[in-house]
């Protein structure tokens, strides 16, 4: 949406009417009290994990959810990604495709996404992002910028 479209519109959430910018959150503004109910967005790394067969795809914010508690010594925040879960999905090959663009160098994501944020299970530090549907899930691919000389 263009700016000026966006200030203008509204979205009823929960009984509630939110303009864009109450719906959208940065990773570092939500709580804990608007999780699952609201839109988080934020740029995040990618990684294939295992690097000589992958499985998974983990996105990792590059800001942490600071108005949360630290789970094991972290506020981070991560995305998993099954590899199977996308090559079983209508979207899965536009999504594939996205990551595995923003995995080259000087590259990273920018994601927009709605579920639930979940304390990591086991021994694992932070938080994760739980996507019920890869509809729900929004990337676009981002180049980072030459730093300028002086």
């Amino acid at each position: 949406m263009e700016l000026d479209a966006r200030r203008h519109h509204r979205i009823a959430i929960n009984g509630r009417t939110l303009t864009y910018h109450q719906l959208c959150l940065r990773i570092i503004t939500i709580s804990e009290e608007e999780n699952g109910s609201r839109v988080v967005y934020g740029g995040a790394r990618v990684r294939a994990w295992p690097e000589d067969k992958p499985t998974h795809y983990y996105m990792n914010f590059i800001d942490g959810c600071d108005r949360f508690p630290e789970v094991g010594g972290e506020k981070s925040l991560t995305i998993s990604l099954p590899i199977k879960r996308l090559k079983q999905s209508r979207r899965g090959a536009l999504l594939t495709d996205r990551i595995e663009q923003a995995s080259q160098p000087n590259h990273y994501l920018k994601i927009y996404a709605w579920g639930d944020i979940t304390a990591r299970s086991g021994n694992k530090k932070g938080y994760e992002l739980e996507v019920a549907a890869l509809d729900n899930l929004v990337l676009k691919v981002v180049k980072k910028k030459p730093a300028e000389r002086k």
